[in-house]
């Protein structure tokens, strides 16, 4: 590789940190108050999924990944997502293995995963929105 990947701003890479779980909470908030057809439902997760999940994935594990790798891969819509993904999927799956070991039957399955699948796709946009903020082009 000749030359140095370009890198973000450190104010635009603070809120693209910023941004990321947020989007992420909010998208899996709609979703969840869509399926419960319950607004309020959505506002609780919303609060709650940032305040448990979201910040601390995001510092325990977005902030280290981004800094090991900032040098040696260009950050693209789709590796974002990916670790977008795992970043958000990684908790609520962790936190759902005693009960998805209990599972007796598919539907008992598709409840036990619900959680962890729609993190995983909430990450998913989170870590595109990463992407959009922290490699967005023009003023900073």
């Amino acid at each position: 590789m000749s030359g140095t990947l370009p890198q973000p701003s450190g104010r635009r890479l603070a809120a693209a940190f910023v941004a990321a779980p947020l989007a992420a909470v909010l998208a899996l908030a709609v979703a969840m108050a869509a399926v419960a057809g319950d607004p309020q439902a959505g506002v609780a997760i919303a609060v709650f999924g940032s305040v448990l999940f979201a910040g601390p994935a995001t510092l325990m594990l977005g902030v280290p990944l981004w800094f090991a790798i900032r040098h040696r891969l260009r950050a693209t819509a789709g590796r974002c997502a990916a670790a977008g993904a795992v970043i958000g999927g990684a908790p609520p799956l962790l936190m759902m293995l005693p009960s998805i070991s209990r599972v007796t039957g598919p539907h008992d399955l598709v409840g036990a995963l619900f959680v962890p699948v729609g993190a995983v796709a909430a990450g998913a946009l989170g870590g595109v929105v990463f992407w959009a903020v922290a490699t967005r082009r023009g003023a900073a």
